[in-house]
């Protein structure tokens, strides 16, 4: 998992509660709480399942939801903008009524909005490290939108490691969690690799 997502949760799941059923004690998360991770988890796969933003617009139809209190939340974790551009997109799917348009007129809010329809559409996760038919033109607009899901330094070194490092080289290369650093620069190399043997394999099946 991105460190930057892992630390994020880690630090959401802090505020777990405790209730008591039939005797027995569960931790929960509250509804606030739950539902800023529900946003996180789906903007940082932007949306790609339509499911996904059928359970938000539940979450926004229930009694509980209030607007300006997960807006607030989301300032606190400086998710803010990954939050409001969730709701806004899952507004726009759904008409969820209460969602109002904030942030529509920004153009980088517009951009988010955009990535959440175009992976809704393909219903696919795009990874940009795995992809090599992908144009380089389109390889640094899907990096700018990655980088524009969270805030601060540490976020954006973990953005271009997400697209830098596929899971396929680890795959391919497993290494222990010391050494997972090495997975950027191998990325130069076992990148290729990977395009030579697919090319290899299309010349053969054509022969």
């Amino acid at each position: 998992m991105n460190t930057w997502l892992r630390d994020l949760i880690t630090a959401v799941f802090k505020n777990i509660e405790n209730i008591i059923l039939s005797n027995e004690k569960f931790n929960i998360l509250g509804f606030n709480y739950n539902l800023l991770y529900f946003i996180i988890l789906g903007a940082w796969h932007k949306w790609f399942r339509l499911f996904w933003l059928r359970d938000l617009a539940q979450y926004c139809m229930n009694k509980e939801f209030d607007l300006d209190t997960i807006i607030e939340l989301s300032k606190i974790y400086k998710v803010e903008k990954l939050t409001i551009s969730s709701l806004l997109f899952c507004s726009k799917i759904f008409d969820v009524p209460g969602i109002c348009e904030v942030g529509l007129h920004n153009k980088r809010m517009n951009s988010l909005l955009d990535a959440f329809e175009n992976s809704l559409s393909k219903s696919e996760l795009f990874d940009c490290a795995s992809s090599y038919k992908l144009r380089i033109k389109e390889k640094i607009k899907s990096l700018k939108i990655n980088l524009q899901l969270g805030h601060g330094y540490r976020y954006k070194i973990s953005a271009l490691g997400k697209n830098f490092i596929s899971s396929t080289d680890i795959e391919m290369l497993p290494l222990s969690e010391k050494l997972f650093f090495l997975y950027y620069p191998l990325h130069l190399i076992l990148g290729p690799i990977r395009w030579y043997k697919l090319r290899k394999a299309g010349r053969d099946i054509r022969h």
